[in-house]
């Protein structure tokens, strides 16, 4: 057979084809493609054979093609694979779609007779994870398979943010990893970007050699659209790991390709799941961890500052505003006063200055 994607798709299992792929892929056998992405094509394909009703897998085929996957496609290249969050998403959504249908049959009623009566009591009898289907039941409405006005609110938020039980924690962290030479300079590298810039896990894993910045001013490293000026040591560990990529490859070289850390598989890099053991390792829940952060950030900087120099959307960087506290009188007379200059960087450099004994400057 013809060494393709597509015949190792049929092979089985596929997590012993998944080493072979990567080495044909490195190697340019064949093509890259987005895996997360082909992923989920191979799942939605075997949920809609399982789905048994012709007419709720008709439907349910409609909405994950038009509303997903043919967005997807377009959105998102072997350059900018789909994460592995964004999949589970769709996954979610299309199970508890399916469930929404299964549940209306049950009730003797037809998904074009659906009405907020139907709506109410799906939600109220469920848990939270039955929100997922809110964009089939509003992509139902919007091509006329549901006749009836209807609202599907969107999922509950308003839980609080799990973050580190105080601040000295974290400066605590801080300090030992900026400070611990008996620490690998990747795991140095990944605890700082969550302690001090809130970067999440699959961000962190992904950085390339491009996104570090020699310049006049030092070091910078470009998370958003506008680079930061690193403070030392973090600035020599990142020159480090982009000049020094032997990462634990059983096959092949680091330097084939641009990530600043590369994982143990041919031209990829560092598992996210991984570098999340091995902070916990070193007592950093990363999830809180970043939580603290962004949301001591978000105290002291504007949603726009914070927004441009963490590489964060908009909304999300108002979210974190509003967890901080901040009111937005505040944030709108900071932006009036600042231009779009060196002041955000200053600014930033100055939040991560502080200390409370336990300092970036120490």
């Amino acid at each position: 057979m013809p060494v393709t994607h597509d015949m190792l798709d049929q092979l089985a299992p596929a997590d012993r084809t998944r080493q072979l792929r990567m080495i044909l892929v490195a190697t340019h056998v064949l093509p890259e493609r987005d895996e997360q992405l082909a992923a989920l094509e191979r799942w939605v394909s075997q949920f809609l054979k399982n789905t048994t009703d012709p007419g709720e897998r008709r439907l349910l085929h409609a909405f994950v093609t038009w509303h997903y996957l043919r967005r997807l496609r377009h959105k998102h290249h072997p350059g900018r694979p789909l994460s592995a969050y964004t999949a589970a998403d769709v996954r979610y959504c299309l199970a508890q779609s399916a469930q929404f249908l299964h549940w209306l049959r049950e009730q003797g009623t037809a998904l074009t007779t659906c009405s907020q009566h139907d709506i109410d009591t799906w939600l109220a009898e469920g848990t939270v994870m039955r929100f997922k289907a809110r964009n089939f039941v509003r992509w139902a409405a919007r091509h006329n398979h549901i006749r009836r006005p209807i609202t599907f609110p969107p999922m509950p938020s308003g839980r609080p943010y799990r973050t580190l039980p105080d601040d000295a924690d974290r400066w605590r962290l801080v300090h030992r990893f900026l400070h611990d030479d008996s620490i690998t300079a990747v795991d140095r590298v990944a605890g700082l970007l969550v302690l001090l810039y809130g970067q999440p896990l699959t961000k962190i894993a992904s950085l390339t050699t491009g996104q570090v910045l020699t310049t006049d001013e030092g070091v910078r490293l470009a998370l958003g659209p506008h680079p930061i000026t690193v403070p030392p040591p973090l600035d020599q560990l990142l020159i480090h790991l982009a000049e020094d990529r032997d990462g634990a490859l059983a096959l092949g070289r680091s330097t084939d390709h641009s990530w600043l850390l590369p994982g143990a598989h041919p031209g990829r890099h560092r598992s996210p799941r991984q570098l999340r053991t091995r902070l916990a390792s070193y007592g950093l829940p990363s999830r809180r961890g970043r939580n603290s952060a962004l949301i001591d950030l978000a105290a002291q900087m504007p949603p726009a500052v914070l927004s441009e120099v963490l590489g964060i959307s908009i909304g999300a960087a108002t979210g974190w505003a509003a967890a901080a506290g901040a009111p937005s009188a505040q944030y709108a007379a900071e932006l009036s006063r600042r231009s779009k200059s060196g002041d955000q960087h200053r600014m930033l450099a100055a939040t991560l200055s502080k200390n409370g004994g336990h300092g970036v400057s120490e």
